[in-house]
């Protein structure tokens, strides 16, 4: 049986004290409406932003007591070695960057890009401006812009989507310098990428020869009942 945690609301004039034990949570009798409220916002803050809770937690006993002091408590707890490594890596990020909507994934993958300051400071006002899941934000530093759901997805799983071949594609295309960048290669290289783009270019043609019928087909049936004969 593990030792009772006990927190709490200091708002109010009620005691507002919530007990953890044996994975239980209990609360007082004499808790209010709105320390309830504030109880029920703590855990949705824990439950979304763990990490950058721990990383905080961890960093103010490093500095009052020590690293390895700090570490040996860890390992007692059996702390789950994924999410301490996380929270390490979000202490390397600088606080100001912690926007409202990013959570701790999007600054383990900041810390792990392995880019300046300037960069960093840069990339996390993106994600936050434009609503970057990690694995975009992930993909987005590695490729130099931002790319799209479907293309972190598929980069990401293996899971490929239209959308993220499409991208892909329209990535590789600016880095050879558009066809003009492509007309310039050796003869070899030419056809070496015709012969990979012939199949897509075979199926499209494919598709929109089918399409074309299919609406071709809708207008005449709808030009028939229009004017019965």
């Amino acid at each position: 049986m593990t030792q009772p945690i006990e927190l709490q609301v200091v708002s109010g004039e009620t005691s507002g004290l919530i007990t953890i034990k044996n994975n239980i949570i209990t609360l007082s009798d004499d808790t209010t409406f709105e320390q309830w409220k504030i109880g029920l916002r703590y855990l949705l803050w824990s439950y979304r932003k763990a990490e950058l809770g721990i990383a905080d937690y961890i960093s103010f006993a490093v500095k009052k007591w020590g690293r390895e002091q700090v570490d040996q408590t860890l390992e007692l707890l059996s702390t789950e070695a994924t999410l301490v490594k996380s929270a390490i890596a979000v202490n390397s990020i600088p606080k100001q960057l912690r926007f409202d909507n990013l959570d701790g994934d999007h600054f383990v993958e900041l810390a792990r890009a392995d880019i300046s300051k300037q960069e960093m400071i840069r990339w996390a006002r993106i994600a936050s401006e434009q609503n970057l899941t990690p694995m975009q934000l992930r993909f987005s530093i590695i490729e130099g812009e931002v790319i799209d759901r479907a293309a972190a997805k598929q980069q990401g799983t293996g899971v490929y989507t239209v959308q993220g071949i499409r991208q892909s594609f329209d990535i590789w295309l600016r880095r050879v310098g558009g066809l003009g960048g492509v007309l310039d290669m050796d003869m070899d290289h030419k056809i070496e990428i015709m012969e990979e783009l012939e199949s897509i270019c075979e199926f499209g043609l494919q598709l929109h020869h089918h399409i074309v019928q299919q609406q071709n087909q809708a207008e005449l049936e709808h030009a028939t009942e229009s004017n019965p004969a």
